[in-house]
């Protein structure tokens, strides 16, 4: 595994805001380098709109950057995700 991974999947598993499954995305797509929204569903087993909404919050946390409609890199994380935390849930 990539020493960059080995230190996301820790931020990864520390965070509180995460689903499970965007936990397992995340580490997917640092280990394969990319995530589709029809690789998501599959993988997770949600509806097509759930999945556009878990990307949409990925991409808004800075965790996910949309390459192409439906194509997913990692993003550069350089948002505080405990003050984006605090703002929407005060």
């Amino acid at each position: 595994m990539d020493h960059d991974c080995e230190y996301l999947f820790q931020r990864i598993d520390a965070n509180p805001i995460l689903y499970p499954r965007q936990k397992d995305m995340l580490k997917h797509t640092c280990t394969e380098g990319h995530i589709t929204r029809s690789e998501y569903v599959r993988r997770t087993g949600v509806s097509d709109s759930t999945a556009g909404r878990d990307l949409s919050e990925l991409v808004l946390a800075g965790w996910l950057e949309r390459i192409a409609p439906g194509q997913f890199v990692m993003g550069d994380q350089g948002i505080d995700h405990e003050s984006l935390h605090r703002l929407f849930h005060p």
